[in-house]
């Protein structure tokens, strides 16, 4: 199944290379958890953009925090007992 898989993304690549010139299997930021975003920037002209980036221009992260001493970020889950 693997061997499959790869071979199928392999022509994936060849296709957009061949049909839009877009070297999707060297983009950074379009690996696998970036596929919609690569598929979106290949054939609709969409710019990749790193999703934590947006996030903090969202919430207005470099404001929220440019007084602070100390900031604690968690990623994933916290289990309390």
């Amino acid at each position: 199944m693997v061997a499959l898989l790869d071979a199928n993304l392999s022509h994936y690549a060849s296709l957009t290379i061949d049909i839009w010139a877009y070297k999707v299997d060297i983009t950074p930021g379009a690996g696998a958890a970036g596929s919609m975003g690569a598929a979106l920037s290949a054939f609709c002209g969409a710019t990749l953009r790193s999703g934590i980036d947006i996030v903090m221009e969202v919430v207005g992260l470099d404001a929220a925090v440019k007084d602070a001493d100390l900031v604690i970020t968690e990623s994933g889950s916290v289990n309390m007992l």
